[in-house]
């Protein structure tokens, strides 16, 4: 191997390290039970009302009216160790173990309506839940001074449309109108007057 691609390999390498490192938590892998039954792979066969989220020139192979209805729900599972949260004075952070912090599930629902105009158009309207999360630690556990607590609700509206061109090309448009909604809270790492005084909170609320 030539000396002069090896830096090109390594950078590619950590490209794609990066790449599959992504945070997703707060997001909802499928908006589709039926492409999470084929892995996704029935974007470009547009069999069903889905096809707004994932390809909107699929409308136009659908016929007549078609509503798809779906959920999908997520049972986490998280644990924490502490393993020496200090203060910002170096001090140990102190407070209690962070347990049933994660609700039992978490549902997103999605609703899906097509409809073929005529031979050349069609429309659509999608309507989901893109992300999502609810987690409380409480106000006295170790990494209170982190966070305590937060809350993310977001639904998304899709209007779309598709134009037939001919028989081997069709194009789509769509719109996604989001509302989210966020509540982050954590306490302020402050020195309180007396060991039995509750940390303050700091909370921060956020609207798009």
């Amino acid at each position: 191997m030539k000396q002069k691609y090896l830096p090109l390999i390594i950078a590619a390498a950590l490209s794609a390290i990066s790449a599959s490192a992504m945070a997703s938590g707060y997001r909802f892998g499928s908006q589709s039970v039926a492409a999470q039954g084929t892995a996704d792979a029935n974007s470009a066969e547009a069999n069903d009302a889905s096809t707004i989220f994932y390809n909107p020139a699929g409308l136009s192979r659908l016929d007549g009216t078609q509503i798809q209805l779906g959920a999908t729900v997520v049972l986490p599972h998280s644990t924490y160790t502490d393993t020496g949260s200090t203060r910002f004075t170096g001090t140990p952070t102190g407070g209690t173990a962070a347990k049933d912090y994660a609700p039992d599930s978490v549902t997103a629902p999605s609703l899906y309506l097509s409809k073929k105009l005529n031979d050349q158009w069609a429309v659509g309207l999608g309507l989901y839940v893109p992300y999502g999360t609810k987690i409380n630690y409480g106000p006295t556990w170790t990494g209170r001074y982190a966070l305590d607590g937060v809350k993310l609700e977001s639904v998304t509206l899709n209007p779309s449309v598709s134009f037939k061109l001919n028989e081997h090309h069709a194009f789509g448009f769509g719109i996604d109108a989001e509302h989210m909604k966020a509540d982050l809270s954590q306490a302020v790492d402050v020195q309180v007057p007396s060991p039995h005084c509750r940390p303050q909170r700091a909370q921060r609320k956020a609207r798009c």
